[in-house]
């Protein structure tokens, strides 16, 4: 045979530095493959929080004020979540809850019935897509009940107690807010922002948070159960409860799974991305409707 003719072989040598070359070039290319899909997610998060904020605006319109955070005294009353059904094309469930015999008193006139995911015809286990991050790994439910999960809470003001903290949402049936009492202006007031029921290192926040609920987000409100309490709906902004806070008040703050921050959508209908390094008096001077303080969106 020709020797011109003859094919060699690749060497041994050869077929490792083509192996390391393409396993240099997959993990060149993997970090921005998941950077495009967390790209793709975050966005998709904005969105759900745009909705939202078209909801609460047009609940506006039709009812003269803003939902309450939860629509009782006694922190068992369903939620702005539920309020705003009708507003973000889930007239369905709503409806469904009403059938059931719920009394949901969005204005909160009346003494509304409490909130229970194991009653009312089981529309409070419904997974509502809008009220999920998709960058969020928890599970969709919460607890045996079987809570609808949501990953967007209202902002209650500087405090998470019970009353008027400052905010834009109320804890319990004591005052319905209009966007007239936003002074410091709608543009400059966080409505509504994320949450998550993990920590920094992945864990659940309290090894008990999925079955118990506590600090895990329920679109639908705060259940019988006391454990599902105040913070399934409404969140602080204060100094101790600063954006992922890596602490014990961890699960009672607003946080996301997305890199150094988290998505928050403000009176006006505009959504931000706020750094978990921004400063402190700033952060809390963004929950306030009325504080007098001059702030600019980070």
């Amino acid at each position: 045979m020709n020797r011109r003719q003859r094919r060699s072989a690749f060497t041994l040598v050869e077929l490792l530095v083509v192996i390391a070359i393409i396993g240099v070039l997959v993990a060149l290319l993997l970090p921005a493959v998941q950077a495009a899909r967390e790209a793709a997610r975050r966005s998709q998060c904005a969105n759900n929080l745009k909705q939202i904020g078209i909801g609460l605006h047009n609940f506006h319109d039709t009812h003269g004020v803003l939902p309450h955070g939860q629509a009782r005294t006694d922190d068992k009353g369903y939620g702005w979540g539920t309020m705003i059904l009708p507003f973000i094309e889930q007239n369905n469930i709503y409806d469904a809850l009403v059938a059931a015999g719920e009394v949901l008193d969005p204005r909160g006139v009346s003494n509304a019935s409490e909130c229970n995911c194991a009653e009312a015809n089981y529309a409070p286990r419904t997974v509502l897509k809008g009220f999920i991050c998709p960058s969020d790994v928890m599970p969709n439910v919460a607890g045996a009940l079987g809570c609808g999960k949501s990953n967007y809470v209202g902002c209650s003001g500087n405090d998470g107690g019970s009353g008027d903290k400052g905010g834009m949402f109320v804890r319990n049936r004591t005052k319905a807010m209009r966007l007239a009492d936003a002074t410091d202006g709608t543009s400059n007031v966080i409505a509504v922002g994320e949450i998550t029921g993990l920590m920094f290192d992945g864990k659940i926040l309290d090894g008990n948070s999925v079955n118990s609920g506590r600090g895990f987000g329920l679109w639908v409100g705060n259940t019988t159960d006391t454990k599902h309490d105040a913070e399934t709906c409404v969140r602080a902004a204060t100094t101790t409860r600063t954006i992922n806070v890596a602490s014990a008040e961890r699960q009672y703050a607003f946080a996301s799974v997305h890199p150094a921050g988290a998505q928050f959508v403000y009176l006006d209908g505009s959504v931000h991305f706020l750094p978990e390094t921004m400063d402190v008096t700033t952060w809390v001077n963004m929950g306030l409707r009325s504080d007098g303080a001059v702030v600019a969106v980070p």
